[in-house]
């Protein structure tokens, strides 16, 4: 009889965690690595606790009908982590869509060029703007201080959010918005435009022009001929056979050729501390290599 009593009490105990178990409705999330807990939907909030690789949290949220960021509950505290971070199980579309009132309290350190602070634009919904002609990010936009990659970063805006248009470049490849109080300039193919831009002030904007940089002309390396004798041959004070013999270079040795003679048929080098003239038909080219080999490309001399 205790038997019985016992399994019933077990029983009892278990079938609700079957049924909720069951429940369509609960959906976890387990990290596979380490993954940043946010107070909001985006990167654009605080981080505030981390879920390590392995750690498993209940779901009890969802920023769209794209999932792309899930509330999640990490030990009692609310929290936001990006989809692609976890791995999920459950089904999400049962989930509610959390609306979150976007930040907009102030510049967000770390964010641009030389990692100063930079500028979001508040959230403003577009179907609800009264301004005429204005210009609306369909993605997270940079805004610049001048019509150009090259002008500083002041910040940037967020997906949807709204800017009144205040100028363009002349070919409408840059436009000039109101940004935060301030001129900022954000590129045509990066909004969509509401309103008529040929009405929108041509704006020009000084450019910085840098001094280019010199255009060097090529010098061309000198050439440098290698011969080998053939004989032992000669070295002549100059390129004649009545000239003085100054020394002997013996077969097989490498000199370096310097010059030559209008008609090729002597050529200048320099031999163990003597220069002097060699008969050409004494030597032979080594280097360069070239198909034609000749002595050509020699200063004439003597």
């Amino acid at each position: 009889m205790r038997f019985v009593r016992f399994v019933l009490v077990i029983w009892l105990v278990l079938i609700p965690t079957v049924i909720f178990a069951q429940d369509g409705t609960t959906v976890s999330a387990q990290a596979y690595r380490t993954v940043n807990v946010r107070q909001g939907p985006g990167t654009q909030y605080p981080i505030i606790d981390q879920l390590q690789s392995g750690d498993v949290v209940p779901v009890t949220g969802r920023s769209d009908t794209e999932n792309n960021w899930l509330r999640i509950d990490i030990s009692g505290v609310e929290g936001w982590v990006a989809y692609f971070t976890v791995t999920l199980t459950g089904n999400l579309d049962a989930l509610e869509i959390v609306t979150v009132e976007r930040r907009s309290d102030g510049p967000i350190q770390g964010v641009g060029g030389g990692g100063g602070a930079v500028t979001q634009s508040a959230f403003i919904n577009p179907n609800s703007y009264a301004g005429a002609p204005f210009v609306t990010a369909f993605r997270r936009v940079n805004v610049r201080l001048g019509p150009g990659t090259e002008f500083t970063r002041i910040g940037f805006m967020n997906p949807r959010n709204v800017a009144d248009l205040t100028g363009r470049t002349e070919d409408n490849e840059w436009l000039q918005i109101n940004f935060e109080g301030q001129n900022g300039w954000v590129a045509y193919f990066v909004v969509s435009i509401s309103g008529n831009l040929n009405q929108v002030p041509v704006v020009f904007v000084p450019r910085t022009i840098s001094t280019p940089a010199p255009t060097l002309t090529p010098t061309r390396a000198p050439l440098v001929i290698t011969i080998e004798t053939l004989f032992n041959t000669n070295l002549r004070s100059d390129p004649s056979f009545e000239a003085v013999i100054l020394g002997t270079i013996p077969y097989g040795e490498r000199v370096q050729a310097e010059a030559r003679t209008a008609d090729n048929n002597w050529v200048r080098v320099t031999y163990d501390g003597q220069t002097g003239w060699l008969i050409t038909s004494l030597v032979r080219i080594l280097q360069p290599r070239f198909y034609y080999q000749s002595f050509d490309q020699l200063p004439v001399s003597g």
